[in-house]
């Protein structure tokens, strides 16, 4: 695992390694349960991500690049779900994938309209919403692997999540919606990022995860915990955290890919082993 992670480190290939695992390899007919539960985990940093791009737009934090990142997350959260759903393999699963694609069609329709404070909170309640089906598909999907696999991308994709979750709820205090919900949802997230990082600082203990990701990891928590403690008090750093932010995204986006590579090369060995062929894509 070790060895995986340094590998997939290497500034040269992340870029390669995160465009494979966010989307369907070129030709590929089907998806493994792995992949799936790696996709629909894609997904739920996806809604928060669309969510955290249309609160910048209307904060005009980084408007720019926040418009960039909502575009680009649109279409990539249209082409995981038109996967998810060629993949399906039970009509337990495909209900579920219905529910999003329900839940999806009313977020999407909020996200590409006119970024306005007035329409922030509706954004972010929907996004709640398609938040919960696509992790309830994550959590079904899971159930088809062997017992605790899957479970290391999860944690993953989680920090991910949750630090564009943490983003978007800022942004929102720091544009003066005043919403007790949206103040404990922020406070929520902010605790269970610290949770998971706990869980991957143990991983980093047993040489799973590379040093330097981990120190990265570790500093730019420190450095977000520090602006989000001023924001009871009305002290804001908007840009600050924004950037803190996408940088824990992206390292937690590497940690992800390279879990994801770990665990098919374990799925592979058990597959080889015991004869599962259904989880293997073609």
């Amino acid at each position: 695992m070790a060895q995986v992670l340094k590998m997939i480190f290497n500034s040269r290939i992340v870029l390669a390694i995160l465009v494979a695992f966010s989307t369907t390899w070129a030709g590929a007919r089907s998806l493994s349960d792995l992949d799936a539960v790696n996709q629909s985990a894609w997904q739920r940093v996806l809604s928060m991500r669309i969510a955290k791009a249309y609160t910048q737009m209307a904060a005009g934090v980084d408007a720019e690049a926040a418009k960039l990142d909502l575009d680009q997350s649109i279409a990539e959260f249209d082409h995981i779900l038109s996967q998810l759903e060629l993949n399906s393999p039970n009509s337990k699963l495909h209900n579920r994938i219905n529910k999003i694609k329900s839940e999806w069609k009313t977020f999407r329709e909020l996200a590409e309209s006119k970024p306005a404070k007035a329409n922030v909170e509706n954004v972010l309640e929907n996004a709640n919403d398609l938040l919960y089906q696509a992790d309830a598909l994550v959590r079904e999907w899971k159930t088809r692997l062997p017992q605790s696999y899957g479970d290391s991308i999860d944690l993953a994709m989680q920090q991910s999540m949750l630090s564009e979750r943490i983003g978007a709820y800022y942004v929102a205090q720091y544009l003066g919606i005043a919403q007790t919900w949206m103040t404990r949802e922020l406070e929520y997230a902010i605790v269970a990022y610290e949770d998971g990082m706990v869980a991957i600082r143990q991983d980093g203990e047993q040489g799973n995860v590379p040093a330097q990701l981990m120190s990265q990891l570790n500093s730019n928590w420190e450095y977000a915990k520090m602006g989000l403690s001023q924001f009871q008090k009305g002290h804001f750093v908007p840009v600050v955290i924004t950037v803190t932010m996408e940088s824990m995204y992206e390292q937690t986006n590497i940690l992800g890919a390279a879990y994801h590579v770990q665990e098919r090369l374990a799925m592979n060995n058990v597959i080889g082993k015991s004869g599962l062929a259904a989880n293997v894509s073609e």
